[in-house]
């Protein structure tokens, strides 16, 4: 399943994450997190769930107004290495543009 999430918020994108994984270690203490630091400053992260029956890859951007997220989940026994390559590879070639009906400054 594919999901995107906008965060209007002042928090910066480190204090999000932190806490999103301490909440995700709180319902599952033997989640896996594996963070990635991008060359764009975007943030990979994919995780483990198995609690919550859950795998996933996630692209972090901070943007003027928030915080977006594009993520990709899956049960564990649906996961296949191929499938998560190619979910990879699109969340990884994903760029964030400007919100054209937004008025300018």
């Amino acid at each position: 399943m594919f999901d995107h999430k906008i965060i209007l918020t002042k928090v910066s994108l480190r204090e999000h994450l932190d806490r999103w994984k301490s909440l995700l270690i709180r319902v599952d203490p033997k989640a896996e997190i594996k963070e990635e630091k991008n060359p764009d400053g975007t943030l990979t992260v994919t995780y483990t769930a198995l609690a919550g029956e859950e795998i996933g890859i996630s692209r972090y951007f901070s943007g003027n107004d928030g915080i977006y997220i594009f993520s990709y989940r899956v049960r564990p026994k649906l996961k296949t290495e191929g499938r998560m390559k190619i979910w990879r590879s699109i969340l990884s070639s994903a760029k964030l543009v400007p919100n054209p009906l937004r008025k300018k400054g």
